[in-house]
């Protein structure tokens, strides 16, 4: 009988021992699924919240020749004195090949070139000689001012050329936006396009009404600058912003290379 009592007493404490074990297991087993489930839901939550949008900014400052070959003309004095230079620009842009791909443009270098020419041809020696360099710093000025809105025109949506229709809305730049004085950035302004009604207004300025066709509608920006907008291919239930603005802008235009004599 005793005998019988000791095996039975080992029997249980070995029972005791198995079940305890498997407790343990079950709640290590347990308490790692929780854990597993709590850390998959974390990194669920993580990656369901949305990141911030980062808005594009201007980089830069990036330089480039202005021209592939070297600039010269007459200057004033009769036609006896010239001018030669291989100017360089350094610039701001979203994208550093932005300005490279404007030669892509037909209209771009007749342009520049003319713009150029006009500035450099009503200068005189004493105005751009070696030792003036107040002179020679005013001319590039002039320069810069020029040639910016032709380096970095318009764009109305975000088009590959600046004269090319936009697809999402139909519509490009105006007829008269030589003329144009707003020179936003194009990730800073939307241009409030409502066809039915037929208006447009830019950020927060004044509304303008257009008829069907229009090739040269003025659009007012808040701070007074001007652009005009061609709606003659608008989508005529479009009621949508688009952006509008230029994609960089010049630093400054140096003097490489400049001779008078």
């Amino acid at each position: 009988m005793a005998e019988e009592e000791v095996e039975e007493n080992a029997d249980g404490e070995a029972s005791e021992g198995a079940s305890d074990g498997s407790a343990k297991k079950k709640k290590l087993i347990l308490f790692g699924g929780i854990g597993g489930v709590i850390v998959a839901g974390a990194m669920a939550a993580m990656m369901a919240v949305p990141s911030k949008a980062t808005k594009p900014r201007l980089a830069g400052p990036f330089p480039m020749p202005l021209f592939e070959e070297q600039f010269s003309c007459n200057i004033t004095a009769n036609g006896t004195r010239f001018l030669q230079m291989t100017p360089d620009v350094t610039f701001y842009a979203y994208d550093p090949t932005y300005l490279p791909a404007r030669i892509l443009d037909p209209l771009y270098r007749p342009a520049l070139t003319t713009a150029v020419f006009l500035i450099s041809s009503r200068k005189s020696y004493e105005e751009v000689h070696d030792g003036n360099t107040v002179g020679r710093s005013t001319f590039m000025e002039e320069l810069r001012d020029a040639l910016d809105p032709i380096l970095f025109p318009i764009h109305i949506g975000d088009t590959k050329l600046p004269w090319d229709t936009h697809e999402g809305s139909g519509l490009r730049p105006g007829v008269s936006s030589d003329d144009a004085t707003f020179r936003g950035r194009f990730e800073d302004h939307l241009l409030h396009v409502d066809a039915p009604a037929k208006t447009l207004q830019l950020d927060d300025g004044p509304v303008s009404e257009f008829v069907e066709s229009d090739l040269d509608v003025c659009v007012v920006s808040p701070n007074g600058e001007v652009l005009y907008v061609d709606v003659s291919g608008l989508d005529p239930d479009l009621v949508d912003d688009v952006k509008i603005g230029v994609k960089g802008m010049i630093i400054q235009i140096l003097p490489t290379g400049l001779i008078v004599q």
